[in-house]
C-alpha cells in the first residue's frame, strides 16, 4: 500500500502557474547571467521528527484479526535537522536542533555522527541558528576553488531564513539567495520532493518499537541519533538528491517540470464492465477441515485428502486457507511479544539514572566541537555509574538482620560465665 501525501490546502490553493513561471523564468536569468555551474547550486530545508513517532498511520495486523493495536507514545518533544544537498548529488554537514535550554552530554549515544548539535526553546531552527549555519557550515564546506564564481542557495519563504545579516553575508561571499514561491515546496523544493519522503519512511521503520520510551528520557534522544544516521544514509543518495533537482526543474531549468507537478494527474476511466455468474464449482467432498497448528498437521490433512484417489480443488483451497491462517496467528503472536519485549525494555531503561552533564563550550563558538560533546558524554556515563553504585550502597545498609534461630537467642539470653 503506498501512503498518501498531505498537501495543506494553502499550498493547492496559492500557487499558481504565472507564479511558477515568473520564479523559474528569474532564476534562469540568474543562473545564464552569474555562470553559476551544477555543482555550486544548493537547497536547504528543514524536516522535524518527534521523538517516539512510529509508522504514520499504518499499522500491521493480520487478515485475521478483526483490528490491531499500536502503542503511542505521551512524547510531544520535537528535533529538527537542517539538511542541505547540492545539484551534483552532494549531502553537507547536517545541524541537528534539540529542544532544550542547553546541550546535553547524556543525550548522545556512544558513538554518533560527526554533525553540528544545538538546542532550541521549540526543537526549530531560528534566524540566530540558521545564520551560524550559514556561515559555520555552508560557506567553508562549499566555498569553490575560482573565487570569482558565484553560488545558488535555493531555500523556502520562512522567515528565519530572510535577515539583512543573512543577505549581507551572502553577497558578501557571492552567494544568490533565491527564494522559493509561497507555499510551493512540494512542487519546486528538490529536498521537499526527492528526499524528505524516503527519509521518514526509513526513520518509522527503524523506530517503530520506540515509541514506548517516556518523554523525559534521554534514551529518546540516543536512538533518534542512531535511526536518523540510518535512515539518512539511505535516503539521501547522490541518486535521490539529482533527481530532486531534475524533478522539480531547478538544475538544469525547467519549468514545465513544476507546472506538470501543478496540474493534478488525470485517470484513465476504465471501462465498465456488468456483473458476470460465477462459475459453478462442483463440491465433492463433505470433509470439515481444521486449522492446521504446524506442519505435521497440514500433511495429514493433505493424506486424508488423497485418500479417494481424485481429492477436490476445494480440498486443497480449504486446507491452503486454514495454514495461511495458522501462519498468521503465529505472525500475530510473534509481533505482539517482541512489542511487548520492547515495552519493557524501553520502561527499564527510561527509569535508570541519566547522569546529567551540559555540554561546556565557549560561547563566542557558534556550534560546540566534537571533543566537547565526547567530554560531557562520557562525564554523564561516570555520573550513571556513580548513581548505581550510591544505589546498591543504599539497599545494602537497609537488608534486613538474619532471623536469629532458637540456639543462637537461648545462648544471647545466657553467655558463657
Amino acid at each position: 500500500m503506498k501512503p498518501s501525501r498531505v498537501i495543506d490546502a494553502a499550498r493547492k490553493r496559492c500557487i499558481t502557474e504565472e507564479m511558477l513561471t515568473e520564479y523559474y523564468n528569474g532564476l534562469s536569468y540568474v543562473i545564464e547571467s552569474k555562470k553559476i555551474l551544477r555543482s555550486n547550486s544548493y537547497n536547504i530545508d528543514e524536516t522535524g521528527v518527534q521523538l517516539g513517532e512510529t509508522n504514520g498511520g499504518t499499522v500491521a495486523g493480520t487478515v485475521m484479526t478483526p483490528s490491531s493495536e499500536r502503542i503511542k507514545s505521551d512524547n510531544s518533544t520535537w528535533s529538527s535537522i537542517l539538511e542541505s544537498i547540492s545539484a551534483d548529488g552532494r549531502r553537507l554537514t547536517p545541524t541537528v536542533v534539540f529542544k532544550g535550554e542547553n546541550l546535553q552530554g547524556q543525550w548522545f549515544p556512544s558513538v554518533f555522527p560527526d554533525w553540528k548539535y544545538t538546542t532550541s526553546s521549540s526543537g526549530w531552527s531560528n534566524a540566530d541558528i540558521f545564520l551560524k549555519w550559514f556561515m559555520e557550515v555552508f560557506i567553508p564546506e562549499t566555498t569553490p576553488s575560482d573565487p570569482s564564481q558565484w553560488r545558488l542557495l535555493v531555500m523556502d519563504q520562512h522567515k528565519s531564513h530572510i535577515t539583512a545579516e543573512l543577505m549581507k553575508k551572502a553577497w558578501l561571499n557571492k552567494i544568490w539567495l533565491s527564494w522559493l514561491p509561497s507555499h510551493s515546496s512540494h512542487i519546486t523544493q528538490p529536498l521537499d520532493v526527492a528526499v524528505f519522503g524516503p527519509l521518514k519512511r526509513y526513520y518509522r521503520q527503524l523506530t517503530r518499537f520506540w515509541a514506548s520510551y517516556e518523554a523525559t528520557s534521554p534514551h529518546q534522544q540516543q536512538l533518534f541519533l542512531k535511526a536518523y544516521e540510518e535512515a539518512s544514509r539511505k535516503a539521501l543518495t547522490r541518486r535521490n538528491i539529482m533527481s530532486g533537482f531534475l524533478a522539480t526543474g531547478l538544475f538544469p531549468i525547467n519549468i514545465q517540470k513544476a507546472l506538470k507537478s501543478l496540474k493534478p494527474k488525470e485517470k484513465k476511466r476504465k471501462s465498465f464492465q456488468g456483473p458476470t455468474t460465477p462459475r459453478k464449482v462442483q463440491v465433492t467432498s463433505e470433509t470439515v477441515w481444521g486449522t492446521p497448528q504446524g506442519s505435521h498437521d497440514i500433511e495429514k490433512q493433505l493424506q486424508e485428502a488423497q485418500k479417494d484417489g481424485n481429492p477436490s480443488i476445494r480440498d486443497f483451497k480449504c486446507i491452503l486457507k486454514k495454514a495461511m491462517k495458522s501462519i498468521d496467528n503465529k505472525n500475530s503472536q510473534i509481533q505482539r511479544l517482541e512489542e511487548e519485549k520492547a515495552v519493557l525494555k524501553a520502561s527499564a531503561a527510561a527509569k535508570a539514572p541519566t547522569g546529567r552533564v551540559p555540554v561546556q563550550f565557549d560561547p563566542n563558538q557558534a556550534f560546540p566541537e566534537i571533543e566537547q560533546i565526547i567530554t560531557a558524554r562520557d562525564q554523564a556515563e561516570r555520573n550513571v555509574l556513580h548513581q548505581i553504585e550510591e544505589n546498591r550502597r543504599k539497599l545494602r545498609k537497609k537488608k534486613p538482620p538474619k532471623t536469629l534461630t532458637i540456639e543462637r537467642t537461648f545462648f544471647n539470653q545466657y553467655p558463657k560465665s
